[in-house]
């Protein structure tokens, strides 16, 4: 199974500047373990695991290229569907087929990476607390959310480890206790 199925010109694209934003470089042997090998499958390095916001962001290169190069062939695909109308049953039913399984091949990619597919093109990573949460075409990991929320409740990653003053934390409860009524007691 092939990385992606991009055209030569856009899969050397897939892979340049694979380290973009990571604090390593992503040395030759790495980038050929991270792909595996000359088949060019992604093999499972942190299954289901808890990053850290670093660790996340290293491997957020990979899933950007891997995301990019599967959206332009996804696009490229809906672009024929759209201009063929109803026409074509047979090509429409095999063109859609075609996406729906360039979308499982890329959320099998993702998940083998360690994090997990929440839409498309979105990709949270487990952080203990809740989840790191990215979405193409973001170029850097500045979002999370708790287990239970979604990507409409994602918050910036400052702001979730902004320390709440002795004052805030006091305000808050404040306006969260329920008033009382008093009786005189006899």
């Amino acid at each position: 199974m092939a990385l992606c199925h991009c055209p030569a010109n856009i899969l050397g694209q897939c892979f340049e500047g694979l380290a973009e934003g990571s604090s390593r470089p992503v040395t030759a042997g790495a980038e050929e373990y991270l792909l595996g090998g000359t088949g060019m499958d992604v093999i499972e390095i942190n299954r289901r695991a808890v990053f850290s916001h670093e660790e996340a962001q290293e491997v957020l290169p990979v899933v950007f290229r891997i995301t990019k190069c599967y959206s332009q062939k996804v696009e490229a695909l809906i672009e024929r569907l759209e201009g063929l109308g109803s026409e074509n049953e047979s090509l429409v039913t095999s063109l859609e087929s075609q996406v729906n399984q360039l979308i499982q091949e890329w959320q099998t990619k993702i998940q083998k990476l360690g994090a997990l597919p929440k839409g498309l093109w979105i990709a949270d990573f487990d952080a203990g607390d809740g989840y790191y949460c990215w979405k193409f075409p973001e170029r850097s990991l500045d979002f999370w959310h708790r287990y239970n929320d979604g990507y409409s409740k994602r918050i910036r990653v400052a702001e979730r480890r902004k320390p709440v003053s002795i004052q805030e934390r006091l305000r808050k409860k404040i306006f969260t206790i329920s008033p009382m009524t008093l009786q005189p007691t006899e």
